[in-house]
């Protein structure tokens, strides 16, 4: 769920558009501009789903801090799937549990 979805992005760094959050391919990654303080990504699923879990694929291994929200139109209502913000995992690749109940159309 989520690939090749319609993504928007608060900026983007040269090479590294929104669309390449969600293209399938490990070797292409969306990164926020220089200087984005409070970068979102935000995507589209195009329909109201329940999330069970959440799976992400960063570009290296690294202190990744993040949430994951969702919400029915993308504006309001926003409900936490996933707080990672005091993440001490590492790892390039991160799967968690999303919060029970998860529903939305839009996932930042």
């Amino acid at each position: 769920m989520g690939l090749e979805n319609p993504t928007r992005a608060s900026s983007e760094a040269p090479g590294h558009s929104g669309r390449l959050a969600n293209d399938g391919n490990p070797a292409t990654s969306w990164q926020a501009a220089a200087g984005d303080t409070n970068a979102w990504l935000r995507v589209d699923l195009e329909r109201i789903v329940t999330v069970q879990k959440t799976k992400l694929t960063f570009p290296t291994e690294g202190g990744w801090r993040y949430k994951i929200e969702i919400s029915d139109d993308g504006e309001n209502g926003w409900k936490m799937i996933s707080d990672q913000t005091q993440n001490a995992n590492s790892a390039r690749i991160q799967t968690h549990p999303a919060v029970n109940g998860a529903r939305g159309r839009f996932c930042a």
